[in-house]
């Protein structure tokens, strides 16, 4: 396949902790999500808003869902108190 020079000029999804607790702070906190949903997972929602595929971003969602994702509750508000815990060292 031919190299396109346009494909250097597509925007790179911001695929940070930081870009996450931003986006669940929109989120209603005492709403749940399921964890194991391909459609409504915390994760993919996030994922596709911010413009990303998921299957490119898995190598770089893996600390993310093991430590934000997984753990119970399963709330935004819970992923967002543990995503800040994460982001002041204290997870």
């Amino acid at each position: 396949m031919l190299y396109n020079r346009d494909w250097d000029k597509i925007a790179k999804p911001d695929i940070t902790i930081e870009n996450l607790i931003a986006w669940l702070e929109k989120q209603p906190c005492e709403k749940g999500y399921n964890y194991w949903s391909p459609n409504d997972c915390l994760l993919d929602q996030w994922i596709k808003s911010i413009g990303a595929v998921v299957e490119y971003t898995d190598i770089f969602t893996i600390p993310i869902r093991s430590c934000i994702l997984v753990p119970r509750p399963r709330t935004y508000g819970a992923a967002l108190a543990r995503a800040r815990a994460i982001t002041a060292g204290r997870l």
